[in-house]
């Protein structure tokens, strides 16, 4: 687990990491998410999501929709 969390909304939302280690949420809506680099989660959560990990060693999490 990592220290910082990005947390998304209930609308559609364009989230990026740094190249630190991070947890990205995205909450509803139709998501774009990417870890950028380091060593991340990335967690779709409801709505059709793109999920991207990006640079190092990432978990990648969907969801309920089409992600």
């Amino acid at each position: 687990m990592t220290d910082t969390v990005i947390r998304g909304t209930n609308d559609a939302d364009s989230l990026a990491g740094s190249d630190r280690d991070e947890t990205i949420l995205g909450a509803g809506g139709d998501d774009t998410l990417d870890g950028g680099g380091g060593n991340d989660v990335v967690s779709g959560q409801r709505g059709d999501d793109q999920l991207r990990g990006g640079e190092g060693d990432d978990l990648i999490r969907g969801g309920p929709g089409a992600d």
